[in-house]
Parts: C-alpha cells; sequence; structure tokens
C-alpha cells in the first residue's frame, strides 16, 4: 500500500505554541486509513508571540498582513528545523495557522501565517486555509476534526477534544457526522490560572483545592450559546464578548478566589460536557455505553477528567485518556489527514458537521 508522509501543524486559542506531528498514512487491505505518528514537537511560544497573537485582532489591515508574514516564516523555520532534525521528507504539510477572527455568520473566519512563506523556508507544498470555503458556502467552518475521527479512531464511539475550546464528535456514518464546539475550556482555565502567575492549573490541583461559587455556576450555565441547537462553534470574540465579563465579576490576586473560580469552571466544563453527550447517546447510541476518546491539553487536567467520569458513568458515558502523542498532538495529526484528503481530491469538510450547502475539498495548495 502506498504510504504518505505528511506533516501536520497546530496552533490553538490557548497560545501553547505550535504543535508538529508528522505522520504515514495509508488504507489497509480493507480499505480502511490508518497511521503512524513519525516524530512530534511543541514549539512554546515566547511572550513576544503570546503578546502578538492575543492582540493580533486589534491591529490595522496592514499590521496584520505584516503580522501574517512574520508568523509565517516563523512558522516556515521551526518546520524546517524540525524537518531536517529528523531527516524527514515530507509530500506535503498541512498548516492550520493561527485563528485571529472567526464570525461565520457574518461569512468570516481568518487564520493566518503565510503559506506561501512557509512553502519558502521549507521548499515543500504546503496547503493552508482549510476553512473559509466552507464559510463562503455558508458553513460554520468548524470542526474540522470529525472527518479525522471518523477515518482514523474509529474504534470510538465518540471524540472529546479539550484545547482552548471543547468540541465533541460523533460519526452516524462516512460524510455524516454530529460535531460542534461545546463551550470554553482551557483558555479560560489558564487565564484564571495567569492571575496566581501560573501558565496553567497543573493537572487540576489549584481547582481540586477551591469550592464551588453557586452564583457563577448558574451564571455560565445559562448562557444563551447552550440553547443553540448544531451546527454551532465558539470564537475569542463570543467568549471575550460573554465569559470574560462575568469571571471579572469575581477575579482578584485572591489565592482562594483563584480556585474557587478555577473549581467552578472546571465543574461547569465537566457538566457541559456531559449533558451534551448525554443527549447525544439518547438521540443516536443504541448501545448501553458510549466510549469517549478524550484528547488535547485539557486531558492533562486529572481534577477535570474525574469530574468528568464522575457525572459521566451514572449515564453510561465512559471516557478514555488517549495515548500521550494523540492527546498532545491528535488535532496536528487530523490536518495533516486534511491535507492529504485535500491533495487527493477528496472531501475533507463535511457539510453534516458545519451546516454548509456542500461537502467540499478544502485547503489553499501553495506547490513548491
Amino acid at each position: 500500500m502506498k504510504k504518505h508522509q505528511i506533516i501536520g501543524t497546530m496552533s490553538g486559542t490557548s497560545l501553547d505554541g505550535l504543535d508538529i506531528a508528522c505522520c504515514e498514512f495509508w488504507k489497509n487491505i480493507d480499505g480502511l486509513w490508518q497511521y503512524k505518528i513519525l516524530n512530534t514537537a511543541t514549539a512554546e511560544y515566547n511572550q513576544y508571540w503570546i503578546d502578538k497573537l492575543s492582540k493580533a485582532r486589534f491591529l490595522s489591515g496592514l499590521d496584520l498582513s505584516l503580522l501574517d508574514i512574520e508568523l509565517g516564516n516563523y512558522f516556515g523555520s521551526l518546520i524546517s528545523n524540525f524537518i531536517q532534525s529528523h531527516n524527514l521528507d515530507p509530500e506535503l504539510i498541512a498548516s492550520h495557522g493561527h485563528t485571529v477572527f472567526h464570525q461565520p455568520e457574518k461569512g468570516l473566519t481568518l487564520q493566518i501565517a503565510s503559506g506561501n512563506c512557509i512553502m519558502a523556508q521549507t521548499q515543500t507544498t504546503v496547503i493552508n486555509d482549510f476553512r473559509s470555503m466552507d464559510v463562503a458556502f455558508g458553513g460554520q467552518g468548524a470542526p474540522l476534526v470529525p472527518v479525522g475521527d471518523y477515518y482514523l479512531y474509529h474504534n470510538y464511539d465518540a471524540c472529546l477534544n479539550l484545547g482552548g475550546i471543547a468540541n465533541l464528535s460523533y460519526s452516524l456514518e462516512e460524510k455524516s457526522a454530529v460535531a460542534y464546539d461545546i463551550c470554553f475550556c482551557n483558555i479560560i482555565l489558564n487565564k484564571l490560572a495567569n492571575l496566581a502567575d501560573k501558565k496553567y492549573d497543573a493537572e487540576g490541583k489549584m481547582a481540586a483545592s477551591g469550592k464551588l461559587i453557586d452564583k457563577l455556576f448558574r451564571s455560565l450555565e445559562s448562557l444563551e450559546y447552550y440553547k443553540l441547537n448544531p451546527p454551532k462553534s465558539l470564537g475569542i470574540e463570543w467568549i471575550e464578548k460573554n465569559i470574560f465579563p462575568i469571571i471579572e465579576e469575581y477575579a482578584c490576586a485572591n489565592q482562594n478566589m483563584i480556585n474557587n473560580l478555577l473549581r467552578t469552571v472546571t465543574e461547569h466544563i465537566a457538566e457541559r460536557v456531559n449533558y451534551e453527550f448525554e443527549v447525544l447517546k439518547a438521540k443516536h447510541h443504541q448501545k448501553d455505553t458510549l466510549n469517549v476518546l478524550v484528547s488535547g491539553g485539557g486531558a492533562h487536567n486529572k481534577f477535570l477528567f474525574q469530574t468528568m467520569n464522575l457525572l459521566g458513568n451514572p449515564l453510561g458515558i465512559e471516557y478514555h485518556l488517549a495515548d500521550s502523542d494523540t492527546t498532545n498532538f491528535k488535532e496536528a495529526i487530523v490536518f495533516a489527514f486534511l491535507g492529504l484528503l485535500r491533495s487527493l481530491g477528496e472531501d475533507n469538510i463535511w457539510a453534516s458537521v458545519t451546516g454548509a450547502k456542500y461537502n467540499t475539498c478544502s485547503g489553499m495548495v501553495h506547490n513548491h
């Protein structure tokens, strides 16, 4: 079977850094897609890039264009070093870029990191801009991972990604899935940990030592987004407008209050995740148990994972932690696969997930 060596990259809303994964993909004798991870790396953002990317949406058109070029060259140099250090020979690089704007209701989604600059730095064909075609056809442009979930992780009933935003996917059949953003996740947890001069709440220990703030919990549970039917997706703009003001009513440098906020937000995330899977299980699943593969940075949060299981087990929902590489690099792996599908001329975004008029074979190709 022909094997395809592809590099995928992901820069998420939590601003942890650039995830890079090189994988081999092939079809087995039964025609099912298989993959093997060859190498992975994360280039953590220093304070310069955290400041640049967190403020990108406030830049002028000219400055944003310049940042697109600067970030593309930076990503290109990181990927080039990754290729050389591991002696790789990828046929293409699939770059998600970094999201600055995501307002699909206005026909807008923007991920920066110039594909041409990455191509020039790496001397390798690059595919980027995976979301905008779907948005042009009336879709949410998100989530895109469910296509990879269906083809690559078919041993599980559903998948949950705990990244900056928590999202789920449940495959019904080929080119038909239920998938959407559930709620904010690390983007808020990390922001709260930052108040205590921590990059993040390691293993959820701060949250575990806090106490639930009932009023805040009720306010979060009553958010209008949760009443919307999928397809639906979240962007940083919505989170800033709707979540930051609620949190800031309570936020201060007091350690006990920070822990209480983390406890409340963590329990809220666990509650929303289980609610959504309970609804999916009742509507679509024919078995007593729904087995869910959990990945993303939030999978390292032991308190969050334990709370999810505590709520989920009585409902017949079982959460399974992915292996280390899948936990940390699943989105990069899936974008590598989406890039491969684009190069093969196969649909890599499903209208059943995003609400677009059509399935599409999306991504801008920058040929070397």
